[in-house]
């Protein structure tokens, strides 16, 4: 039924029908990643997965600045040295 039955950051959300996304993602396949926004309007990136026993789902956020920062500091780092390669 899309309904939302636990959510420890947004209590308030318990009951509510899911968000579109959240809705796309489980018609499309038992598992997978897919990005959207909190009730707030903050971007996350969340993943789920699908019971094939009681159809039921989980989905786990994390913010999308935290999920994106390894690359982020990545191409930094790649930044730095190849200015550093330059310079010498």
């Amino acid at each position: 039924s899309n309904t939302i039955v636990v959510s420890p950051r947004s209590p308030e959300a318990v009951g509510r029908l899911a968000g579109e996304r959240a809705v796309a993602a489980r018609a499309s396949g038992a598992e997978g990643i897919y990005d959207g926004l909190t009730a707030a309007g903050d971007p996350v990136i969340t993943a789920f997965r699908k019971s094939s026993l009681t159809n039921w789902s989980a989905h786990v956020s994390i913010p999308l600045d935290l999920f994106n920062a390894p690359v982020r500091r990545s191409i930094w780092i790649f930044a730095a040295a190849g200015l550093a390669a330059i310079a010498l």
